[in-house]
């Protein structure tokens, strides 16, 4: 399989790999181009310097993070649901953690009612109680596009760099371009996950409500971002109460006080 697949890599370390690594990857796919970044760039800058630097014959995309690993047949089932239908602009898997159990494959818009609900309750309560009626965005870590709706709404937008939300904008015009979003579960990857920004470090709680509210402040009226703020304020706030008051554990998988930070300091922003 592998002739039969390009491959274009990124590389932002600013190390340059050895010649015999490059030697064999070139040997065993079809197109192979290694790209060194003379500067750091970010998620959406470096994605779209692969997609340009990819041939322009492939009839499919795939983005993929140096931290995930494809499982089994992930790839040729991914390949396999997006050529189903022709109208499939993005189709995206099961993205487990090292120990077998779910992430996130797909997140629910954060827009009208909907959106308010998710940021008072929480994803996870909110998916399970409305999950199926709502309409959802899937994670970019490992993201099959078709390469004609990709050509016909525009790469990722770097205003998101260094990263984050990017994922959701681009489902999002997908979706206003008529085309379908698809999550295929049989398909499954691992996501080694934290490996850019930290591990639910403060800078990465202020780079995804940052994000956030810019993804919203494109697509959305003002009246409904100040409306998300607040929702989100008001969440966050609740959940760091119940935290405090509840029993104490040994790993809580997020900061709420640093969320709640992240969030206040979004009040200042009007515009990007």
């Amino acid at each position: 399989m592998g002739q039969e697949i390009g491959i274009t890599v990124v590389n932002n370390t600013l190390s340059a790999p050895s010649d015999d690594l490059l030697n064999k990857r070139y040997q065993r796919f079809a197109f192979y181009r290694w790209i060194n970044n003379q500067t750091s760039l970010g998620y959406s800058a470096n994605n779209n310097l692969a997609i340009r630097s990819t041939s322009e014959k492939a009839p499919f995309t795939l983005l993929l993070n140096d931290d995930v690993i494809l499982r089994d047949r992930a790839l040729a089932q991914l390949v396999d649901a997006i050529r189903s239908q022709t109208t499939t602009g993005a189709v995206g898997p099961t993205i487990l953690n090292q120990d077998g159990t779910l992430q996130w494959g797909k997140v629910p818009f954060p827009v009208g009612v909907g959106g308010l609900l998710q940021a008072l309750i929480g994803n996870k309560p909110y998916l399970k109680l409305f999950g199926a009626r709502t309409s959802y965005f899937l994670i970019g870590a490992c993201l099959l596009l078709r390469t004609a709706a990709l050509d016909e709404v525009g790469f990722l937008d770097e205003g998101f760099d260094p990263g984050y939300a990017e994922d959701m904008d681009l489902c999002w015009r997908l979706i206003q371009a008529g085309w379908q979003v698809h999550f295929c579960p049989e398909a499954r990857v691992v996501h080694l996950g934290g490996s850019s920004f930290g591990q639910y470090s403060a800078a990465r709680h202020k780079l995804i409500f940052h994000n956030l509210f810019r993804f919203a402040r494109k697509w959305r009226p003002g009246f409904e971002v100040i409306l998300l703020m607040i929702a989100w304020l008001i969440g966050i706030t609740a959940r760091l109460v119940i935290n405090s008051l509840g029993p104490k554990r040994k790993y809580t998988p997020i900061s709420y006080s640093e969320a709640l930070q992240a969030i206040l300091l979004e009040f200042r922003y009007r515009s990007d």
